[in-house]
């Protein structure tokens, strides 16, 4: 969801509290000391009223512990992505109410960052590749471009430029490769991606339907949307795999995302909570996290 579509939603909020300030959370740290494998959900709040992320465990529902964002000076305004890496490092994307931009990255089982460090734009758009690369697309640039972070870089690396998409999503595959989801030059929504190690985005195939708002990859590497109330994937060949609805789910989801066995969706209610659907059938809702997120993503510790 866009800034401006954020700022609408948090009045109204602001409103239903009649103007009280909403109380800190005390923090909830992690107990454990050592991976155990225990699979979670990271979900940051709508809005920052408690500056933190929320861990949640991916089979009860149960909130376990929280991150803690910096304050760098300013009140969090929203955090809009969160990315985990195949060591278990967390990365968090987000925006100050002074108009900054920040990602903060957790070891491990960590509530509070290992360091922090200054996005030249947006951190809207920011996802996170097995090995710690990290890509960013700088709304300066209107999707024409994407800053890539080599593992453990707070600056920039190298930049991949698109001449054929206007990108509004990315998300790295298991294997690496950087895909970016937009419209190309036919004003058509459609697919492209980066190899590991290239800086070329080439266009792959073009996805022609109703419009889409959110991209994820699924458990088993298909390119998966939201697509009003549903889902639709393919394969990273243009095949379509499954198409489901979501009952119940009111269209602009916040956020998107598969569960680690691919076996469940998560999906951002943005006035509700974080719903979880069986995939790839679809249907009815078969639990929710009371809590509104505007960003998801799953790991585990």
């Amino acid at each position: 969801m866009y800034p401006f579509a954020r700022i609408i939603l948090a009045l109204s909020i602001v409103a239903i509290f009649s103007g009280s300030a909403v109380p800190a959370a005390a923090t909830i740290r992690f107990t454990m000391t050592s991976h155990t494998g225990r699979p979670v959900v990271y979900a940051a709040e709508y809005f920052g009223y408690y500056e933190n992320v929320a861990v949640f465990d991916e089979v009860t529902g149960a909130r376990i512990a929280q991150l803690v964002l910096p304050s760098e000076g300013s009140s969090v305004y929203v955090t809009t992505s969160i990315g985990v890496d195949a060591a278990h490092n967390v990365y968090v994307g987000t925006q100050y109410d002074n108009e900054t931009f920040f990602v903060s990255v957790y070891a491990p089982r960590a509530s509070r960052p290992s360091r922090t460090f200054k996005l030249r734009d947006s951190a809207n758009l920011l996802a996170v590749a097995p090995n710690g690369e990290l890509a960013v697309v700088p709304q300066v640039t209107g999707g024409a471009t994407i800053d890539l972070f080599a593992p453990g870089a707070n600056s920039p690396t190298s930049i991949v430029k698109s001449s054929s998409l206007l990108i509004r999503s990315v998300s790295f595959g298991a294997d690496g490769t950087l895909w970016a989801f937009g419209q190309d030059n036919h004003n058509v929504a459609a697919f492209g991606k980066v190899a590991p190690g290239g800086t070329t985005l080439l266009p792959e195939f073009e996805v022609r339907g109703a419009e889409y708002s959110l991209f994820a990859i699924d458990g088993s590497g298909n390119l998966a949307l939201s697509k009003g109330a549903g889902v639709v994937a393919y394969t990273t060949a243009g095949a379509p795999v499954y198409q489901f609805h979501l009952g119940g789910t009111p269209a602009g989801p916040t956020a998107l995302e598969f569960s680690s066995d691919g076996k469940s969706v998560f999906l951002g209610d943005p006035y509700l909570s974080i719903e979880v659907f069986p995939s790839p059938q679809g249907g009815l809702p078969t639990r929710s996290f009371g809590f509104v997120a505007s960003a998801v993503a799953v790991g585990s510790i």
